[in-house]
């Protein structure tokens, strides 16, 4: 009888296979053209710049509240409370430009 392959270059080259037929599996199929945006769509993207702006001048200005060291001495809740507001604005900012380019590359 032959010897048996060593366990790693079994192991690689089923990974090799395995990766190579994942990788098929995953390939997007041909995308139809891209649609326009719609009415409603060309609205929004037309408001987002102003939106985010918005919500970076709010982030400014809890950013200068919270380079008050007092305000955690004086007011601890209320320290907290902008800190998490701050973490939202920063999700909904992520997400709001994360929008605003889907909608741009399809305009």
């Amino acid at each position: 009888p032959s010897p048996a392959p060593p366990a790693s270059a079994s192991a690689s080259a089923s990974a090799s296979a395995s990766a190579s037929a994942s990788a098929s599996a995953s390939a997007p199929a041909p995308a139809a053209p891209a649609r326009k945006l719609s009415y409603k769509e060309a609205r929004e993207l037309e408001q987002w710049p102003a939106r985010l702006e918005a919500l970076e001048a709010e982030q400014r200005a809890i950013d200068a509240q919270l380079a008050d060291g007092s305000l955690y001495a004086r007011e601890p809740q209320r320290a907290a409370a902008l800190h998490a507001r701050h973490a939202q604005i920063e999700e909904e900012l992520m997400a709001g430009l994360e929008r605003w380019e889907a909608l741009a590359a399809r305009a």
